[in-house]
């Protein structure tokens, strides 16, 4: 598995997965690592849709409060008064942590990736966060592995 996150303007944003195996279906899971809150940090979870040859993609609205899953993320593309990016844009200056995941057709996690601010973080839930990843408990360092991300 493998996954990539791409602002395509301020507004939208869209997650990539391509998978090796046969996936039934996949999703992605964000948090804003990067930014604290006392009372936890922003989560949302979503679904990529196949779009054939082990290829899987969701576009969705940003920015929207409250976010409506698999259509629209809190997240933002944009940027800030002092023109700085604010979270899936953030180039170098990573806030945003993903977990991308791929299920076979019994529903059983075969693969799982995380990249971003604090991968490992988002894998042991060390992070705090409001709310928390869909089947939870497919979610440890023996099944996810880090890989290095790139916008």
């Amino acid at each position: 598995v493998g996954g990539t996150v791409d602002c395509l303007d301020d507004n939208t944003v869209q997650f990539e997965m391509s998978t090796t195996g046969p996936a039934a279906s996949t999703e992605v899971f964000s948090q804003e690592t990067g930014n604290s809150s006392p009372s936890g940090q922003y989560s949302d979870n979503h679904n990529l849709d196949s779009i054939g040859n082990g290829e899987w993609e969701q576009t969705l609205a940003t920015g929207v409060n409250p976010p409506v899953t698999d259509e629209s993320t809190l997240f933002r593309c944009d940027r800030n008064a002092q023109d700085l990016p604010y979270h899936h844009n953030a180039g170098p200056a990573l806030v945003m942590s993903y977990i991308f995941r791929a299920y076979d057709s019994t529903g059983t996690e075969f693969d799982c990736v995380s990249v971003g601010h604090d991968p490992a973080g988002i894998i042991a839930g060390t992070e705090t966060r409001v709310n928390e990843p869909t089947n939870a408990s497919d979610i440890s360092a023996v099944n996810c592995r880090i890989e290095e991300f790139t916008y």
